[in-house]
């Protein structure tokens, strides 16, 4: 996998109250521990696992989104349901969603 040991950019899409696109994007490092794989983040110390099933949806950044997904090398883009509904259980996985 070539995205191992790489800078990764999660990018969660959800629906805010409007029924509007909200994204937010959480970069970090794909690790692997033991048999699971996991988002290594600088400032924090949990570490939200990144499911086997999801690996294959991990795409090169191109290069006109390089900034946007902060430099990241790396994507993956999940569908999380609405911001509403999303705080808690992105909590539990160890990410907090941006407030406005």
């Amino acid at each position: 996998m070539d995205a191992l040991n790489k800078n990764l950019a999660l990018v969660l899409w959800a629906k805010d109250k409007n029924g509007d696109d909200d994204v937010a994007v959480f970069p970090g490092v794909l690790i692997k521990e033991g048999n699971s794989y996991f988002l290594k983040r600088k400032s924090e110390e949990t570490k939200p696992e990144i499911k086997e099933e999801w690996l294959s949806r991990i795409k090169i950044v191109p290069a006109e989104l390089k900034e946007t997904l902060q430099g990241c090398e790396y994507q993956l883009s999940l569908t999380v349901g609405s911001t509403e509904d999303v705080t808690e259980s992105l909590e539990s996985f160890g990410l907090n969603w941006p407030n406005d």
